[in-house]
């Protein structure tokens, strides 16, 4: 670390806090890897800053202690099939990042419907599953980022098309605010704020008809009117990201 040739004091300071601070980088996430920590929101509700909050879990969550693994899995698959199934075993492999194999067995504790897809794929569902009637109409709704909708599938295409995929999925992972139009992605939305009043602009990928432009517009007024107080500006950061991908 020393100067092999004369150098000043600055210098050979600011050379120590390069490796002091490297060091400590290196420390942080060796001391994140085995802890228990929670990333926690902070300046408005329910938002995160650039700047990462953590807190140790135990103090953040309500019960102690930590569930052994099979009850975990267990729970993860009974929440996980109560919100999306039916779905398949790769479905709910995808969600949860973890591999069949660990799921399996849990998987055939809990899953006490079975049924077989259009393309002979196996799905799964609780008993108790609520299942719509087929024709159960879909109205224009309004999706906030990274929503689960379109994350809990390993294969979208029931919602999301693959061209429509690349524009609504950032090159870095981030998933952004989508409108819902039949039932599909049609589209993205953006909070505005200016004069004052904060209102919704919708982003259609293609043309939209004008019932389902109208029940959107109102949709965005609720929603419009619900974010001012809150976060007036949500997710304006993500619309011009350089990691966003456009047609």
């Amino acid at each position: 670390m020393l100067a092999s040739e004369p150098s000043l004091v600055d210098e050979l300071w600011e050379s120590l806090v390069a490796v002091v601070i490297a060091a400590a980088v290196g420390l942080w996430w060796l001391a994140r890897r085995p802890s228990t920590l929670v990333h926690v929101p902070d300046g408005v509700p329910w938002a995160f800053g650039r700047r990462p909050m953590m807190v140790a879990a135990a103090s953040w969550l309500a019960d102690e202690g930590f569930a052994e693994e099979a009850g975990a899995i267990e729970h993860l698959v009974r929440q996980y099939l109560g919100a999306f199934g039916p779905a398949t075993v790769a479905d709910l492999s995808q969600w949860a990042g973890l591999s069949a194999a660990a799921l399996r067995p849990r998987i055939d504790a809990v899953a006490e419907r079975r049924g077989v897809d259009g393309r002979g794929r196996e799905l799964l569902d609780l008993a108790d599953g609520q299942l719509p009637d087929p024709g159960t109409p879909a109205p224009p709704r309004l999706l906030p980022m990274w929503d689960s909708t379109l994350l809990a599938f390993d294969d979208r295409t029931r919602i999301l098309s693959d061209a429509d995929r690349l524009r609504v999925i950032a090159r870095n992972g981030d998933v952004a605010p989508t409108f819902l139009v039949d039932g599909r992605v049609a589209g993205l939305w953006w909070a505005v704020h200016d004069g004052g009043r904060t209102h919704i602009e919708l982003e259609p990928f293609r043309k939209i008809a004008a019932s389902a432009r109208r029940a959107l517009e109102t949709e965005g007024e609720r929603l419009a009117t619900f974010l001012e107080p809150l976060e007036p500006r949500v997710y304006a950061r993500y619309r011009t990201s350089g990691a966003r991908r456009h047609a």
